[in-house]
Formats: structure tokens, sequence, C-alpha cells
């Protein structure tokens, strides 16, 4: 099994929370940002793009 260090744990909570600024301030441009997500949610849907996205990632 492998476990992350503290200072490891740290540095990925530190990316999870630059993302999350980084994402709510591009959304923050957005005149209709709800709309904008619920478009890229049914492209996703449609295309089977975002399924076939996390099947990559999720890869061993």
């Amino acid at each position: 099994m492998i476990e992350l260090t503290p200072h490891g744990r740290a540095a990925v909570e530190a990316g999870r929370a630059a993302r999350k600024a980084v994402s709510a301030r591009k959304l923050g441009l957005l005149d209709a940002p709800e709309e904008f997500l619920a478009s890229l949610n049914r492209l996703g849907e449609v295309t089977g793009a975002l399924r076939e996205l996390l099947t990559r990632r999720l890869r061993p």
C-alpha cells in the first residue's frame, strides 16, 4: 500500500484549493455561469467525453 506523507497530503489539498479558486474566478467572469456549466454537462453526456476521460484517468 502506498500512503502520502503529511507533506504530500498538504500539497494535494493546496492543489485542490488552487483549482477551486481558479474555477471560481473564471466562472465569475461569465454572465450566466450556471447555464455554461449545464451546457458543458449536456455536451459531456451527449458525446460521452466525460465518461471516456474519467475512464482514462482512473486506469491503474
